[in-house]
């Protein structure tokens, strides 16, 4: 009511305000009293002033309200001219396509880029250098991991988000549910699919592509890959191919099951989901059944 009756209106921002909410649900916790009707009040009325919230969650008051006055803009990475304007304001000396892939190969994320920018003046590197040795690439993504994602994936997920989460980065294309499903161990049922489902996009580490579809942001499925065995990298490395193995044959039986024969077929979209399992393949080290589904096939 106060900021209603104000006689200049404001802009007021709360920062990380995700602070403030459980993680699986969006709902205020528990110790933070009068928040969820404080939110539910902000979305039952106008105001004159403006209210933004920073947060990875949707805030969710105490009642299953739709949002009225509150509108959600999800911040997309930079596009890739930003990407690269960002980087040169950041002192980072490059050759455009230099700029370009390095902000393709982390989606425009702002702060992925900003830790770069960071380790090359730190490390009196340019971005030639850096390419050179996959070293250095190691040790930014684990700077962002551990700047970034650690805490969200040990501290803020339970082990059957984190095993759908590791599913999902095996996959270059956004996929239904379904997919990444194939890919778990028996037991786990759709209802319990659906609820993991959404507290990851509740959280934003899965991203809606349309048509019942997800997939993982390039950081975060480059993460999680690193995370199917904790500790052991070769081990790690050994279970990400098995991954792929699966996925490979769960693209075969979406084939045989949704796609026409090999002499009805008169486009690539016909073949598409047996190009995906030749892909899965060779991040398998399948080499020989990789080749062996191209000539069957006729790719």
């Amino acid at each position: 009511n106060a900021l209603n009756t104000t006689e200049n209106a404001r802009l007021i921002i709360f920062d990380q305000f995700e602070n403030l909410l459980d993680w699986q649900t969006g709902h205020a916790l528990v110790d933070r009293p009068g928040v969820g009707e404080w939110i539910d009040a902000m979305n039952s009325q106008q105001c004159r002033c403006k209210i933004l919230l920073t947060t990875r969650l949707w805030p969710q008051g105490n009642r299953e309200y739709p949002p009225t006055y509150m509108q959600e803009y999800f911040v997309r990475g930079l596009e890739v001219n930003e990407g690269v304007e960002f980087l040169r304001k950041q002192g980072i000396e490059a050759d455009e396509k230099e700029l370009r892939n390095v902000v393709e190969l982390c989606n425009g994320h702002a702060y992925g880029l900003t830790l770069l920018a960071a380790l090359l003046r730190n490390r009196g590197l340019s971005l030639a250098a850096f390419f050179r040795d996959p070293t250095y690439a190691q040790l930014w993504t684990g700077n962002i991991a551990r700047n970034l994602l650690d805490h969200i994936y040990k501290e803020q997920l339970d082990t059957l988000q984190r095993k759908l989460l590791r599913a999902f980065s095996v996959f270059r294309e956004p996929v239904p549910l379904e997919a990444p499903g194939t890919l778990l161990d028996e037991g786990v049922s759709k209802v319990q699919l659906q609820s993991v489902l959404d507290a990851l996009l509740t959280q934003h580490l899965l991203q809606a592509s349309g048509e019942g579809s997800y997939q993982l942001h390039a950081i975060v499925a480059s993460y999680a890959q690193g995370h199917f065995v904790e500790g052991d990298e070769q081990t790690n490395e050994v279970a990400v191919q098995v991954a792929h193995s699966k996925a490979a044959k769960y693209y075969l039986q979406v084939f045989r099951t949704k796609y026409p024969s090999r002499d009805k077929r008169q486009g690539i979209s016909d073949v598409e989901p047996l190009i995906e399992a030749i892909w899965q393949y060779c991040q398998a080290e399948q080499w020989q059944g990789a080749y062996n589904l191209m000539e069957q096939e006729r790719i």
